[in-house]
């Protein structure tokens, strides 16, 4: 849950030469994930009826959130 106090508005990153992977291996069960941005932290639990899996890649140098029923709106995940 956001506190009262929101982050500003952030501009979006253009990721210069990223390619979504072709192959992944899934970990499991995303159930929450933990940030911090502008100094605070943030925790959001995923519904048991939507929940993503958190993948890697082949190489294992990156972390991918596959799937689920969340959206992204106004810097907080619902």
């Amino acid at each position: 849950m956001l506190d009262k106090k929101q982050p500003k508005k952030q501009p979006a990153y253009n990721v210069s030469g990223f390619v979504a992977p072709k192959k992944v291996y899934k970990l499991g069960k995303l159930r929450s994930i933990t940030y911090e941005s502008a100094g605070n932290v943030y925790i959001h639990e995923f519904k048991n009826s939507g929940l993503p899996f958190l993948v890697y890649t082949i190489d294992g140098k990156s972390l991918h959130i596959i799937g689920g029923k969340y959206a992204v709106k106004n810097h907080e995940i619902i």
